[in-house]
């Protein structure tokens, strides 16, 4: 059964589908914040493509309307640990989860 696709806003501005069953992931980090009133729950995802390409996105509030946004690397990409610590200067995201989701792709 093919799961439902990931629409993932990229910061050039366009937009591209993900199907997690064609991307599989390679690492992952997630937490909680507080915001207007409520807990907001966000992870950081990265996944692969057979032909090489890598997309880094954040997913909040997973299942709960998601603010997804996210970075397309090539297929030619070799560093995607320190995309991964570009990317998550890029959205300010919390040193520890930036760590946690390397070392997850890391292995």
């Amino acid at each position: 059964m093919a799961s439902s696709a990931i629409t993932i806003n990229l910061a050039s501005g366009l937009q591209i589908a993900v199907a997690p069953d064609e991307w599989p992931l390679i690492g992952e980090a997630e937490w909680t914040t507080q915001r207007d009133g409520g807990v907001v729950e966000s992870h950081v995802l990265v996944r692969r493509h057979s032909d090489g390409r890598t997309v880094i996105y954040i997913d909040a509030n997973p299942g709960e309307g998601p603010l997804v946004k996210g970075d397309l690397l090539p297929a030619a990409a070799t560093e995607v640990e320190g995309s991964v610590e570009r990317f998550g200067e890029l959205h300010d995201l919390p040193e520890w989860v930036v760590d946690r989701c390397v070392q997850s792709v890391r292995g």
